[in-house]
This record gives structure tokens, sequence and C-alpha cells, in this order.
């Protein structure tokens, strides 16, 4: 589906996945290897989508494995607490992806 410059395309590998981009071609088909239980490779049709999701998409899957790790998550009743302690969460997150990534880490 399009509208104006966004674009929403489905892909089904295991499950179906969806993705939502602009200025993006959803004509444009690649293929994708998948190997089968049996050790066989299948080549499956995949939109140019999937293949920058999964380039770009790496960095926000390490960050949230990272968020989920050192967690100080505390439950709040009320939103603004809440919102106090994701943003707590996030800035430990970040320094720690900042530390890591600075020349002078050892």
């Amino acid at each position: 589906m399009q509208k104006g410059n966004l674009i929403a395309t489905a892909w089904k590998d295991k499950k179906l996945v969806t993705y939502l981009r602009p200025c993006s071609d959803p004509t444009m088909v690649r293929t994708e290897q998948r190997r089968l239980k049996d050790g066989s490779v299948k080549d499956l049709p995949a939109t140019s989508v999937s293949e920058f999701y999964n380039k770009y998409m790496f960095g926000v899957d390490i960050a949230d494995q990272k968020e989920m790790q050192y967690s100080t998550y505390r439950k709040a009743k009320k939103w603004y607490k809440y919102w106090f302690w994701f943003c707590f969460d996030m800035a430990v997150v970040k320094s720690l992806v900042c530390m890591q990534e600075s020349p002078n880490h050892k």
C-alpha cells in the first residue's frame, strides 16, 4: 500500500513481517536463502526493504538487549514517575554505548 511517499510492505518468512518506510520501491524483489531442517537451501522472494531493515536495525536490537540487561525499571502508577525511570534507563544505556564506542575505552 502506498500513500504519498510512505509505503507499507508485508513479507512472509516464518511469520508475517510488515515494514513501513518512505521512498522505497515495493516492486523491487530480491531473493533470500533459507536453510530448511533437512539441510537444503530454499530461495524465497523478499522485498528490498527487508535488506535495509536487516542492515540497519542491528544497533536498535543491541540497544534493546542492553536496556533489558541494565534496567532499573520501577513500577509506577503516575505517568511522570514511569517516564522518569524510562528516561533514566535510556540515559544509562546510551552512556554505556558511548563509553564502549569511545577510542580510549579498554
